[in-house]
């Protein structure tokens, strides 16, 4: 490693005197840095050493002499323990450590890589997340009056090879307003990572292009990404909720919707009401359009609508590179009950 011959130290000072020069006299700079992921040994020590020399005024950090790096124990001309990404519950043991007696300085925290939860892709592929279909194993007609029919599901979602992810009953009642009422009641399986989802998908035809909700807006929001949203009533097109990231994927959602309307443009559609919420997506994409598309300009926009009325879903986190996503914003229910409301609309008669 280049950190430790000694027939680089020339060059390593030599970068770290051109820095200080260049930049010295810069109010906004406060902490001298060594270098970035390049390890740590003699070389560092030299820079550092020669910076501490050259102006006592700034501190100097380098995260690469933390000791999990196993690099050269010498930190002395190091003052500042540096971390990318450490856990809350590190960040709160080292406080609570008296042998720590330098500060804990987070020189990355948070990675905002698109709107994507990193690493977790593989989990989803772990435990089959990706390729999850739904069995239906019994349909029947559970209750009837003159005025409504109840229809009962029993189900499951889960791949082709393991046991079901989860497995549930759908109560579906149909009034005879034209309202249609879901109720479901699921059970996932133990000793499963947290579930990214869970909702309905359907499709609507061509010319549902209008979308109108009460919930977080003007733009996308997610239950850990949700600061630069205000809740009110929203009015826009299905390809204003398209985040068109470099790297396609989940995108667009409206976390906490109370209700909402796509409909075409002479008003006809669907509404829909959470009980109390639900997170909402419109798109001209399915998930696994997202999936199959490395870069934007293969995906192939669809002419129908597909609507996604989530019951829950997991938070985006910065896991592309850093922390798992916090234990709070995991959809990580072991049984849970998902009620929804939905009826045919014509807006000029609301």
């Amino acid at each position: 490693m280049l950190s430790k011959n000694p027939q680089w130290e020339k060059a390593f000072i030599d970068r770290t005197e051109r820095m200080v020069e260049r930049d010295k006299n810069h109010a906004c700079v406060i902490i001298w840095s060594t270098g970035n992921e390049s390890g740590y040994d003699v070389n560092h020590i030299a820079m550092a050493k020669w910076t501490k020399s050259r102006d006592v005024s700034r501190l100097v950090h380098y995260e690469g002499s933390a000791a999990i790096y196993n690099g050269n124990p010498d930190t002395q001309y190091i003052d500042i323990y540096s971390r990318m990404y450490a856990s809350l519950e590190y960040i709160e043991q080292y406080a609570l450590n008296e042998e720590g007696k330098k500060p804990l300085f987070l020189c990355e925290y948070s990675h905002a890589m698109g709107n994507g939860p990193g690493d977790f892709k593989d989990k989803w592929m772990t435990e089959g997340y990706d390729r999850a279909a739904m069995r239906v194993y019994d349909t029947k007609i559970s209750n009837q009056t003159d005025f409504s029919v109840e229809i009962s599901v029993d189900f499951s979602l889960g791949g082709y090879i393991k046991l079901p992810i989860l497995q549930g009953k759908a109560v579906w009642t149909v009034d005879g307003t034209g309202e249609i009422s879901l109720k479901v009641n699921a059970k996932v399986r133990e000793n499963l990572v947290f579930l990214p989802r869970f909702g309905l998908q359907f499709m609507m035809p061509k010319g549902n292009e209008e979308v109108e909700y009460f919930g977080y807006g003007p733009h996308e929001s997610y239950i850990d990404k949700r600061q630069s949203v205000r809740i009110g009533k929203y009015l826009i097109t299905v390809d204003d909720m398209f985040e068109n990231y470099l790297m396609p994927q989940e995108n667009g959602s409206r976390f906490g919707t109370e209700w909402a309307i796509i409909s075409n443009e002479l008003g006809m559609g669907l509404k829909f009401t959470g009980c109390p919420d639900f997170s909402l997506n419109a798109a001209h994409y399915a998930p696994e359009d997202l999936t199959a598309a490395a870069h934007p300009h293969k995906l192939q926009k669809r002419k129908e609508t597909i609507v996604n009325i989530d019951y829950k879903m997991s938070g985006v986190g910065s896991n592309s590179c850093g922390p798992e996503l916090l234990e709070k914003y995991r959809f990580d229910e072991k049984e849970f009950e998902f009620k929804l409301k939905f009826m045919p609309i014509f807006k000029e008669d609301k």
